[in-house]
């Protein structure tokens, strides 16, 4: 009975021991945890981004695989297929960098860590937001039509914006005008959008009035601005 049990003990020690190590081991992988900065970050198309991706060596000779993806795709980055893209290793970090960013690159992105003996970790991910500012709008003229009481047919357009949200408004001299404006927007093929507003005015106009378009979008510090001055050769 004594050896009986002593056997018993010496089995749970084992147990116990071989318990431990492999939660030792779990925690060892565990705490190799991949950080990714910045985790949002909004850009304008052709501006470059760079994020990086910090993690721990398990240990000081142990080697590194580091492996870029966006959400949503099914294959890892291949820089040396593009050369807007690349990537720098260094101990203990990882760099992404994409040059010339375009539209459709909007999304997240993620880093993976691999290590001999070990799963792949994951980093937390990075948001990137992709906004074009709209141009210049340009004012065009149009013949006024005589049966609907126009006076005058004025055309303001901008392109190449994102996102949609944009506001176009008018001025008469100093003073805003609410009445007779018709706006539309559109998504062109570059999947950017652009947009037009229409000024009718139904009273007779001075030579020498200023009309003034104003575009306001989320992209820019300050409005952007066009200005037709009525001559001559208008009606």
């Amino acid at each position: 009975m004594v050896i009986t049990f002593s056997n018993m003990i010496v089995r749970a020690l084992l147990q116990s021991f071989l318990i431990l190590g492999m939660i030792a081991t779990v925690n060892c992988y565990a705490d190799n945890q991949v950080l990714q900065r910045p985790k949002h970050k909004i850009v304008m198309v052709g501006q470059n981004i760079t994020i990086t991706c910090a993690f721990t060596p398990l240990s000081d000779n142990s080697e590194v695989h580091v492996f870029w993806w966006k959400l949503g795709e099914s294959v890892f980055m291949q820089p040396i297929s593009d050369m807007r893209k690349h990537v720098f290793k260094r101990k203990g970090q990882s760099t992404f960098q994409l040059l010339d960013v375009r539209l459709r690159e909007a999304g997240v992105y993620y880093c993976g860590i691999k290590e001999a003996r070990a799963r792949m970790n994951n980093g937390t991910g990075s948001t990137v937001v992709v906004h074009a500012a709209p141009h210049t709008p340009t004012i065009l003229w149009k013949t006024p039509d005589e049966n609907a009481n126009v006076y005058l047919h004025l055309v303001c357009e901008t392109v190449d914006f994102y996102p949609e949200d944009v506001t176009l408004q008018w001025y008469k001299g100093s003073s805003r005008i609410i009445t007779g404006i018709k706006t539309t927007k559109r998504l062109n093929k570059a999947g950017l959008y652009q947009a037009s507003s229409i000024l009718h005015e139904s009273q007779p106009v001075l030579r020498g009035t200023p009309y003034t378009c104003l575009v306001s979008h989320t992209t820019l510090q300050a409005p952007k601005i066009s200005v037709h001055l009525l001559t001559g050769s208008d009606p």
